[in-house]
């Protein structure tokens, strides 16, 4: 049994985890719209050459020469999200620990369950809705801080509830959507018609992934950015690593699921790729010095076992 989904799924991890814990290390040397703008760069260059590898299929008509237009559609739909999703994560990194903030964005998988149970009519088992609740509930969790851990004497200007909370949701739900969009195309009992679904292919997805994001990205980045940003070479050399990171990280994901041809590891695709904030914990801790109090790693403990539950890993596992 071929075992290149999870090669994709561990990629996705860990490029995620380790792109997140550059991203913090740098937001003060360069600002969030800067890496939306670079980021856009980097998933540019990696997917036009694994495009172009794959020998640059024409993402607009399926293997007859129809036109893909549902295909187009929900593809490029699923990363004008993916580009919301960005923008949102890389300005609200910068007011809390990083830690934290990655956990929350990566809660999509309990709200990507919800949206599929209404696009394919597949009703989650009762695992994954004790999942989906035990998400939510981490998830708010973590944006409570008990008084008793609070030191008086520290600055906590930077921890701005009111900013990074909202902006982590809009993360997740616009990832949620992006992912569910994704399903939506390839999914057997519904979605997207038998003549899209015949032009839709990851390498494809490449392109319609570079139209989407740009769609958000670019004007974001020149808009909000153009009275306080100035590209200089240790800007551009600061970023370079995490947003590679990022796009590999994309790219794998893109590629899991179609690497698993009997489409009964999905759950443990979504598990493995969505704990790549446990990648960023050793990080934040090894490189960053984030001081997370026990009340949040216990949060965060909450919210990964949500995330396997909704995932339905345990039902996976059984089919390895």
């Amino acid at each position: 049994m071929s075992m290149l989904w999870m090669i994709y799924a561990f990629g996705a991890m860990f490029g995620w985890g380790l792109g997140q814990g550059f991203t913090k290390k740098y937001i003060g040397d360069v600002t969030g719209t800067k890496f939306c703008l670079y980021f856009f760069v980097a998933i540019a260059t990696v997917n036009l050459g694994v495009w172009s590898y794959n020998g640059a299929p024409n993402p607009f008509y399926t293997e007859t020469g129809e036109f893909a237009g549902e295909f187009v559609f929900w593809a490029t739909l699923s990363y004008i999200l993916d580009g919301v999703a960005w923008v949102a994560y890389f300005i609200c990194i910068k007011y809390a620990p990083i830690a934290i903030v990655g956990t929350v964005a990566a809660a999509y998988p309990a709200i990507v369950m919800v949206v599929l149970l209404y696009w394919t009519g597949v009703s989650p088992t009762p695992m994954m809705w004790v999942g989906g609740i035990v998400v939510v509930t981490g998830c708010i969790g973590l944006g409570y801080t008990p008084k008793s851990a609070v030191d008086p004497d520290e600055d906590r200007s930077h921890v701005i509830a009111k900013y990074w909370i909202p902006l982590a949701i809009i993360a997740a739900f616009a990832w949620a959507g992006t992912y569910s969009c994704l399903s939506y195309i390839y999914s057997p009992d519904g979605g997207a018609s038998t003549g899209a679904l015949l032009g839709a292919t990851p390498d494809k997805q490449l392109i319609l992934s570079i139209i989407g994001d740009g769609l958000i990205l670019v004007p974001f980045a020149l808009i909000a950015g153009r009275k306080t940003d100035t590209h200089d070479l240790k800007g551009i050399k600061l970023a370079a690593l995490p947003m590679m990171l990022f796009a590999v990280g994309n790219a794998c994901m893109l590629f899991a699921n179609p690497a698993d041809p009997t489409g009964n590891f999905g759950g443990l695709i979504a598990a493995i790729s969505a704990a790549y904030p446990m990648v960023t914990f050793a990080f934040a801790c090894l490189f960053l010095k984030e001081k997370i109090i026990s009340f949040h790693w216990l949060m965060v403990c909450i919210v990964l076992l949500g995330i396997t539950l909704v995932s339905n890993v345990i039902e996976v596992l059984i089919l390895l």
